[in-house]
């Protein structure tokens, strides 16, 4: 178990290709706290064996939440090698594959401690957001939706929402330090999302030039998925708003929006399989334009000696 904890105490992606701008499509950053809510609390050899690209590895059933409160039932398989390499790895929902993993090739050789470093502008915010592309309805006709920046609170935490079309930014801070941030451009697919666990330990960071369903920070539930009505109104600040389900049809995530005239979300109500219930209400709310900067992350979130890299 020691051996598989910390193979996953922290693992760094990143995808290459060449694009425009940067040599790197995506990079997600995970480190696993005390505190993780997916964390690993015990692992158990299923006596299984399997191989992969020539290569031979042991089953363990990992446990990573409490067996008495999924709901969905979910359970986690890693495959690792004699030498301790995850080479496979497999994820159940309700007893049905949900997600799988496996090598093409591994190759057991010296590799330089220049070969893992990380680039030195990896975690620079201008490779990856940039403000300076025009959203392609900005040469038609169509109205933007107005700018606004929203405060909101729950239960002693605090979201900071604001939208600069085509940008969304959404900050959540929460009493016990946990923290989340959402940046995302739903028309160019660039996506920042960062987390910290309890006690405001870094936890994960992902940025993608151009997200996909697959691998976006966001909750993406296909671009044909329309919000439907809900049947009922509200008020909140002495407006108007109406409740649409943002995830209809999804037996997984429970998300819910009362949205005014012009878009924009008074009440937003989350929760499911993933996290406990939600429900954040708008305590402030100013339609005006914003400026670019007002998008960007805090300088913590991408500070390097925060996720213990070097440099």
């Amino acid at each position: 178990m020691q051996e598989l904890l910390r193979k996953r105490r922290l693992r760094f992606r990143q995808n290459v290709k060449g694009s425009r701008d940067s040599n790197y499509s995506s990079v997600s950053v995970n480190r696993r706290t005390s505190t993780s809510y997916e964390r690993i609390r015990a692992v158990t050899e299923t006596g299984q064996t399997e191989t992969h690209a020539g290569e031979r590895c042991d089953v363990r059933d990992v446990v990573r939440r409490d067996p008495d409160k999924q709901v969905p039932k979910l359970q986690w398989l890693s495959c690792l090698t004699a030498d301790g390499i995850e080479i496979a790895t497999r994820v159940f929902v309700n007893g049905s594959l949900f997600q799988s993993t496996a090598i093409v090739r591994l190759e057991r050789r010296p590799v330089s401690a220049e070969a893992v470093e990380l680039p030195a502008n990896l975690l620079e915010v201008a490779q990856w957001l940039h403000f300076d592309h025009p959203p392609p309805q900005a040469a038609t006709a169509v109205k933007r939706p107005p700018d606004f920046a929203m405060h909101m609170q729950w239960q002693g935490a605090v979201r900071a929402l604001r939208r600069h079309d085509p940008w969304t930014y959404d900050e959540t801070s929460y009493p016990d330090g946990r923290r989340t941030l959402n940046i995302r451009n739903d028309q160019t697919g660039q996506a920042l999302s960062f987390g910290a666990a309890k006690g405001g330990a870094f936890e994960r960071l992902s940025i993608c030039e151009k997200c996909q369903s697959a691998d976006s920070p966001a909750i993406h539930l296909g671009r044909n998925v329309i919000p439907e009505s809900m049947g009922r109104t509200d008020s909140v600040l002495g407006e108007a708003c109406d409740w649409f389900d943002m995830a209809p049809g999804t037996f997984d995530i429970n998300l819910s929006q009362c949205l005014t005239q012009d878009k924009i979300p008074l009440k937003i109500g989350s929760g499911g399989a993933w996290g406990p219930r939600e429900e954040f209400v708008a305590d402030e709310v100013q339609r005006r334009e914003l400026k670019p900067e007002e998008i960007l992350p805090p300088s913590d979130v991408l500070n390097r000696s925060n996720w213990d890299f070097p440099g």
